[in-house]
């Protein structure tokens, strides 16, 4: 005689087969997303380092720029319209580059005769942000994603 299972009867197997696969996934996404989280982390610890980075060559291009427009600007004796033309100019060298606007120059003038010792200045600050960058992520999991993979 064939026994007759009802529809809940094959639900219930599902369930049971279900829950012991997914305990055996579980236990092998457990080292997957271990491994996914380390490289996450290693992501945004990098994307850090890499603004950190910009943001100091950045400081350091506009610290210099004002610094020369402050030299040229005396040694010159440009006019008026001095921000202006250099401004106009450096759009045309640099098409899509906003930075230069005549305000932005001034700016950057202003920000040399503020700190005319900012080149000794900068770099003790960009070690300080390096430092105060590893507080902000947890430390890599066994290194580097190359140390994960077992290459340098």
């Amino acid at each position: 005689m064939i026994k007759r299972y009802d529809i809940s009867d094959f639900f219930s197997y599902l369930y049971s087969v279900k829950s012991i696969y997914m305990s055996t996934l579980l236990n092998t996404d457990k080292k997957y997303n271990e491994w996914i989280t380390g490289i996450s982390e290693d992501f945004r610890r990098s994307q850090l380092k890499a603004a950190t980075s910009v943001n100091s060559e950045m400081l350091k291009f506009y610290w210099n720029l004002g610094r020369e427009i402050t030299e040229k600007k005396s040694q010159y004796q440009w006019g008026d319209k001095f921000f202006e033309n250099l401004s106009q100019d450096l759009k045309t060298l640099l098409p899509g580059v906003k930075s230069f606007s005549p305000t932005n120059l001034r700016y950057m003038q202003r920000f040399y005769l503020l700190y005319p010792e900012a080149d000794i200045i900068l770099p003790q600050a960009e070690e300080e942000i390096v430092e105060q960058e590893s507080n902000i992520l947890p430390p890599s999991r066994g290194g580097n994603l190359y140390d994960t993979l077992g290459t340098s």
